[in-house]
């Protein structure tokens, strides 16, 4: 849902680099988050630009201790990122199953510009693109079951997804 970018003055605040959708929410105090292995719970954010938010961490007081979680992602599980509203992080995308036309896929990969946000779907065999904006506003989506449903454009699973 996010990475460490860098620590934020000196009382143990870290700028969180995100990825988001829709332009982001602070995310509330109290939720649990993991870094390589290291629980932490949200003590206070605030958001800081479009690409990134303001977060302190319980126990975290210090410029050091966030350095250590530099270039750390940061993971939640989903049900606690789907609770938090106006919240969408694009990697909540990726293990999603996509069914158009009868046929499932899987969403591999979430390829995250700003501009034109895809997602790589890998059906009967082809992996090819399928641009974000198509599925919020044409696919029905169960985020709690991981699924969406859609038409695809006929041709579009021609297309070979891109690097």
């Amino acid at each position: 849902m996010g990475t460490v970018l860098r620590a934020h003055g000196v009382q143990g605040l870290a700028v969180v680099g995100v990825e988001t959708l829709i332009p982001p929410a602070a995310l509330p105090g109290g939720l649990e988050l993991e870094a390589g292995g290291t629980g932490l719970v949200v003590s206070r954010c605030s958001v800081r630009s479009r690409e990134s938010l303001l977060v302190g961490f319980a126990g975290i007081d210090d410029r050091e201790r966030v350095e250590e979680l530099k270039g750390q992602a940061l993971t939640a599980l989903r049900l606690e990122v789907l609770r938090i509203e106006g919240f969408l992080p694009s990697s909540l995308f990726e293990g999603m199953e996509l069914t158009s036309r009868g046929e499932t896929g899987t969403v591999q990969e979430v390829d995250f510009d700003p501009s034109n946000p895809r997602l790589t779907v890998s059906m009967s065999g082809r992996s090819f693109p399928v641009p974000v904006n198509m599925v919020l506003g044409t696919g029905v989506i169960d985020w709690t079951r991981g699924t969406v449903e859609m038409t695809l454009p006929e041709g579009l699973s021609d297309l070979e997804a891109g690097p």
